[in-house]
């Protein structure tokens, strides 16, 4: 230690040093010494702090080489990774030594969840170093001695099983798999788990002897088929067990066993025949495919082992599945015979049966009486299908074919219809059947297989009759229109053939016509507007006699109309139109009046004495209004307004007073008004474009005349539903109110409201005024913003087009002058004229200019004489109306300026030179068109503001001449472009 009471010396505190891979570190009052560990050090140092999961993941990152400071370990690659996985091997034999010792065992030791962590972990362990033995030898006997311990570490194995992480069980592990499932009822699970191990691995012996001592028929099969390559001994075995439960359950009954059969024993019969079924088609049991080298001799023996016939009870292996479940089984043999790869082998070389053979063995087996006709009839299904699949290697005596006939056409038996209509039309395609055609028809119209018909039909080209094939089939009957459409259009059918189709279809008697309609009105339509289009009013007037067919007819043709293309042609008589509005009258009343206002194509005076018959007073308004009589329909709407208003009054009165139905009565009195009160607005609407100021006041306030004094009047007769009813009318009066103030002035509007006799105070009217001034301010406040951005855009286009003219005037051997079309360059000698830039911008020589400087007719007499000599005129020329519009720049006094500079912009980017047009130029677009509900034109006004924008709601209004001139940046534009 350095004392302080001697001289300054020399310090040498705070140093550090290394030496022979050591690190020293100098203090005041020690010197420290850090080295690096071994790897071994540093495990063993984690072991024994009790912290094995920390040092195996050390370990392991030592063994995937992932770690750092790998200190004390083998260069050699081999070497360090076979004495790291020595390492890896004691740790986890001793981590699960100390974890399920019995000496000194802690509380948390003696938790399931603690003994679950440490067999996941040693699992997880070995799995990835492949120490599969000491897993199940030392490690597994360690668990094994302790109870719960051997419990937690079973219940890990079946999830990794069945993923295929362990493929390969140890039997005594194996034994005790078994065992803790089977204490815990769950052998499900170990069955699962023998699905998925490898054969080879298992003590076979033991296995089968617990799959048949439990019932565990998937495992069973698995081990037979995978450990002994044997594919007949399970099926022997499983048939006995369904035989002898179909011999219990069937004693004195006909029909399908498996009706009469615990759930256990339906299991077993459905899970043989899905093993018959892999074995004849190839497939192992239950995934994956056979060794290519077994597939014949399979398929042979499970075949020879089906069709066997034995001494007590001939075919005792098909008799059993076939009384199980006939069709089933049945279908298990298509499937086979069907299957591409047995269609050279079934009857080659002996081996195998042909079906010829199998088809006698089923016919002599249901002959037997066993047999209910329910079963009889699925086989003679499967005959006729495999007759007309295989119709040269199949035969049949010609009494059993025609008993397979009578029970296809069987017309009292319904069931599987659709299974016995498709056998029989196979039979058609290969010319099975051995009958007329008239015995067919017969048979299968007593039958309903109208797909039959059809093909009998079809090959007599009798197309007309196959329309009511389809008619028939309930299932089929929406493809009539596209089959009648498609034979109509079809080149090879002829036009004798085509006019029996177009009779059939339009044909009342029998009634074809009604039921095409019935099925689908809008194909129909279709239909009769694409194929029938010179007929449709003969058409229509076929099925008068049934007046909601007609009108359902008539909706479709005009609503298909309307979708259909452009050049379909199609006429319809107006005769037809005023029967549909007639129709509509009676059918639909409600939809009269749109129908009316959307379509355009008929007769007015007609159809006004048609709404006039049935009292349809919205649609009578809007006919009377579209002959010009406005007076009467104002007159008609205003009437009915009030009527309405009326009933709504009575149905609150009757709805206070407690009587009967008046709840349905209010709403639907509610629903009637609102519906009249939107068509008088409408018509209000419409009407106000054509009428002054006070005319449309006497327009407007009487409907808000009827809502204010009916709420005033219903003040003395409502008490408890008075709020009610004055919420609704007053939402209707905001509406009308809101709808009128484009077109009336507000002052007139706000005192017709501050005068009417139902307002007592501000409070009842506050709501209605605020909406008032909304509106107004939103639609003044529309027009502002409209005004900014049409200046905005003229202001940049001006500008855009200024700046191009300041630039030079690039001139080539094709320049000419803008009037009299002489080149640029003189005549030919390279002498270059000169040229001036008039305001009307257009590019002139200097003798052009100063003659139209002396005088309009000069000018016109050269820039003529310039034309004329042309022969023709081309984009470039001015045309008369371009030079009209040069000589009106000179002569005209124009009050607005700004406009005449437009057109001459307008008339330059018309010819040549022409600059780039500004971005969003939307003033000079052709189609401009401004959409705005404009505020009340106020009284008073400057003069100049009377050219202010029409009052009319939702129309197309081009922006007036002068509206730009009241903006704020008309100073600064006429100081910058003046003078252009």
């Amino acid at each position: 230690k350095r004392s302080t009471k001697l001289p300054s010396l020399k310090a040498y505190d705070q140093s550090v040093a290394e030496l022979n891979g050591n690190i020293y570190l100098l203090g005041l009052n020690s010197i420290h010494l850090i080295t690096i560990m071994t790897w071994a050090d540093r495990i063993a140092y984690l072991a024994s702090q009790k912290k094995f999961a920390e040092a195996l993941m050390l370990t392991m990152s030592f063994y995937e080489e992932r770690a750092l400071a790998m200190a004390g370990l083998p260069k050699n690659p081999e070497e360090r990774r076979g004495v790291i996985h020595n390492k890896l091997l004691e740790l986890l034999q001793t981590y699960a030594d100390l974890s399920v010792s019995t000496r000194n065992v802690g509380r948390e030791q003696q938790s399931p969840a603690f003994y679950h962590n440490v067999a996941q972990l040693e699992i997880d362990y070995c799995m990835k170093i492949g120490a599969m033995k000491l897993l199940f030898g030392p490690i597994y006997s360690r668990f094994a001695s302790h109870v719960e311990a051997k419990k937690e570490f079973l219940r890990l194995l079946p999830q990794l099983v069945t993923t295929g992480k362990i493929r390969k069980l140890d039997p005594i592990v194996m034994k005790d798999l078994v065992s803790h499932y089977q204490s815990v009822g769950d052998l499900k699970t170990v069955e699962q788990c023998i699905l998925h191990l490898n054969v080879q691995s298992m003590d076979i012996h033991q296995v089968v002897v617990m799959c048949w001592t439990h019932g565990l028929y998937d495992a069973m099969i698995y081990v037979y088929n995978r450990g002994l390559q044997d594919f007949t001994t399970p099926l022997k075995e499983l048939i006995q067990l369904l035989s002898k439960a179909v011999r219990n359950r069937m004693k004195g009954k006909k029909g399908n066993a498996v009706s009469y059969m615990t759930d256990p024993e339906q299991r077993l019969g459905y899970k043989l025949l899905l093993y018959v079924n892999y074995c004849l088609s190839g497939k192992a049991f239950p995934s994956g495919e056979i060794p290519e080298g077994l597939v014949t001799k399979v398929k042979s023996d499970v075949y020879s082992h089906l069709l066997l016939r034995g001494s007590d009870v001939p075919f005792i292996y098909a008799r059993t599945l076939m009384k199980f479940d006939t069709k089933e089984f049945l279908n298990v043999l298509s499937i086979a015979f069907t299957d591409s790869r047995n269609a050279n082998e079934l009857g080659q070389g002996g081996r195998m049966p042909s079906r010829q053979n199998v088809v006698d063995i089923l016919l002599e087996i249901s002959d037997g009486g066993d047999f209910s006709p329910e079963q009889v009839g699925y086989l003679f299904t499967f005959l006729a299908r495999q007759m007309a699949r295989n119709e040269s290697s199949i035969k049949v005596p010609d009494a059993r074919f025609k008993k397979v006939l009578e029970y296809l056409t069987n017309a009292e038996d319904d069931t599987f219809y659709k299974e016995r209509q498709q056998a029989l039309l196979e039979l058609l395609d290969v010319g099975a059947p051995q009958l007329s055609e008239e015995q067919l028809l017969r048979a299968a119209r007593r039958a309903k297989f109208y797909r039959v018909c059809q093909y009998v039909y079809k090959r007599r080209r009798q197309f007309d009759k196959i329309i009511d094939c389809y008619l028939l089939d309930a299932e089929r009957q929406r493809e009539v229109f596209s089959y009648i459409h498609h034979m109509l259009q079809d080149l090879s059918v002829s036009s004798k053939e085509k006019q029996a189709i177009k009779e059939i279809t339009v044909s009342t008697e029998p009634q074809v016509l009604p039921k095409l309609i019935e099925i689908d009105h809008g194909a129909t339509a279709r239909l009769v507007l694409l194929n029938f289009g010179k007929v449709i009013g003969s058409i229509v007037r076929s099925v008068g006699f049934l007046p909601k067919l007609q009108f359902k007819l008539l909706s479709g043709i005009f609503t298909v109309r309307d979708i259909l293309d452009d050049d379909v042609d199609i006429e319809i008589d107006p005769e037809i139109h005023e029967l549909y509005v007639d129709l509509m009258c009676r059918m639909r009343p409600a939809a009269v009046y749109p129908y009316l206002r959307e379509a355009s194509d008929y007769r007015v005076d007609p159809c006004l004495d048609i709404c006039k018959k049935y009292r349809i007073t919205d649609a009578t308004a809007w006919l009377l209004e579209r002959s010009g009589d406005i007076i009467a329909a104002y007159s008609l709407i205003h009437n009915t307004v009030m009527e309405r208003i009326k009933l709504l009054n009575k149905s609150f009165v009757d709805h206070e007073a407690g009587a009967e139905g008046s709840k349905e009565k209010r709403v639907d009195a509610l629903q009637r008004l609102r519906g009249i009160l939107a068509v008088a607005i409408q018509m209000c609407l419409r009407s106000s474009e054509k009428l002054a100021e006070a005319d449309r006041e006497g327009l407007w306030f009487p409907l808000l005349d009827a809502l204010i004094d009916s709420q005033s009047a219903m003040k003395q007769k409502l008490t408890t539903s008075l709020p009610e009813y004055i919420v609704l009318m007053r939402d209707m009066t905001k509406h009308v109110v809101n709808s009128m103030i484009n077109f009336v002035a507000l002052p007139a509007i706000l005192q017709k409201v501050m005068l009417a006799g139902s307002v007592k105070i501000f409070g009842e009217i506050k709501d209605l005024i605020m909406s008032m001034l909304d509106t107004y301010n939103y639609e003044k406040t529309l027009l502002q913003t409209t005004n900014r951005i049409l200046a905005n855009d003229l202001y940049w286009a001006m500008r855009s087009r200024r700046d191009s003219y300041r630039k030079g005037f690039a001139v080539s051997r094709r320049s000419q002058c803008g009037i009299c079309r002489r080149p640029v360059l003189g005549h030919g000698d390279g002498t270059p004229m000169s040229f001036v830039c008039t305001r009307e911008d257009i590019r002139s020589c200097s003798r052009c200019y100063s003659e139209r400087q002396g005088g309009g007719r000069r000018a016109t007499q050269s820039m003529n004489k310039g034309l004329s000599s042309q022969g023709q005129r081309t984009s470039g020329f001015l045309t008369e109306h371009q030079h009209r519009i040069l000589q009106d720049y000179e002569t005209e006094n124009s009050s607005l300026p700004w406009q005449r500079t437009l057109d001459a912009l307008n008339f330059y980017h018309r010819g040549q030179g022409e600059p780039p047009a500004p971005r969003n130029a939307l003033r000079d677009k052709p189609d401009f068109r401004l959409n705005l509900k404009p505020p009340l034109r106020v009284r008073n006004l400057p003069p100049r503001e009377a050219g202010r924008l029409p009052s009319v709601p939702n129309t197309e209004v081009r922006a007036p001449p002068n509206w730009w001139m009241e903006t704020s940046f008309n100073r600064q534009f006429q100081e910058d472009y003046g003078q252009l």
